[in-house]
Parts: C-alpha cells; structure tokens; sequence
C-alpha cells in the first residue's frame, strides 16, 4: 500500500516532456472527447469545441454519457471538466476512449455510496457536475496521476488498480 509521500517521491513531480495546460487549449482547433461508460456500455466520440466554438449537441452527447446512471438524470457538467480530460489525453498522446466509473452523481446517489462504501464525501463535487471517475486502458493509473498533478488545475484522487478521481475543484492529492 502507497502513503502519499511514498507515492509522490516514486512519481516524482515533473515530467521529461512539458505538460500542455488550459493555455494551451488554443493549439487545438477542435477538441474532441471519447468516452466508454461502464455502467451503461454505451460509447461516444464528441467533437465539442470547434475553431473557437463549444458545440451545442456534442456537449449535450457528453452531459448524457456522463449522467447518473442509477437515476438516469441528465446534469450539465463543467465544461471545463471536458477541457481536462481533452488535456491529459493529448499530454497521453493517446485516441482510446476514457473509461468513465462515475461522472455526475445525484445527491441521494452520492449519499447512498457514501453510506455503503469507503470514499465518498458528503459534497463531493460529483453532485455539482465538476468531477470524473474514470480510467484508461492499457494506460498506468500512475501516468493519469502524474499528468494531472502536473496541470495543477483541481483535485486529484489515486485508487490503485480501480480509477482516478479528477475534479476542477481546489488543487489537492489524496489516495483512496
């Protein structure tokens, strides 16, 4: 099992290749996203941003595979939550889909999983549509985790061998 401190002195804080950050979102005249939910089995490709442009029905795409799939509700996530995850797949240099675990939560979903698994905080910000449980095959938790610490751009959450928790909240590290 990793402390946080062995987990970050093993990661070590910086990558051999500058990390592309929100700055950079320019360099790329369309963002698009793919996303595998594992609950529902459903899969996407939505080209959200294009030459300046958020795309109305792509985002509505990615609000839908991202919604809560124990009630079925349908919540607009941050945008700039999709800005990340484009972000760490280009840092990646990958074009597989995310693998979403959990993406909005519904406050009684949220407060069922907080009761009956380990975890899950009171007002996690996957209740207010700026978090994602998510991971990538065939891609090392440990190389999401370095990424994203390195964008410095919200919270980050490790749970070995299962996902990793991403929000555009307050920049912060735990271990789950």
């Amino acid at each position: 099992m990793f402390t946080r401190r062995t987990f970050l002195k093993t990661l070590g804080l910086f990558l051999v290749k500058p990390v592309l950050s929100f700055g950079d979102l320019w360099l790329f005249p369309e963002r698009t996203l793919k996303v595998y939910n594992i609950h529902t089995k459903e899969a996407i490709e939505a080209t959200y941003w294009i030459n300046g442009d958020y795309r109305g029905k792509e985002v509505s795409l990615l609000f839908y595979i991202f919604r809560d799939h124990r009630t079925g509700e349908v919540y607009p996530i941050d945008i700039k939550l999709f800005d990340l995850l484009f972000l760490i797949t280009q840092n990646l240099e990958i074009d597989t889909p995310i693998c979403l675990v959990s993406g909005y939560r519904a406050p009684e979903t949220n407060e069922f999983l907080r009761k009956t698994t380990s975890g899950v905080v009171q007002n996690s910000l996957h209740t207010v549509g700026k978090a994602v449980d998510c991971f990538l095959p065939e891609i090392p938790l440990e190389n999401i985790v370095k990424i994203a610490l390195n964008l410095g751009l919200g919270g980050v959450g490790y749970y070995p061998g299962r996902f990793v928790h991403l929000d555009i909240g307050r920049p912060r590290f735990w271990i789950g």
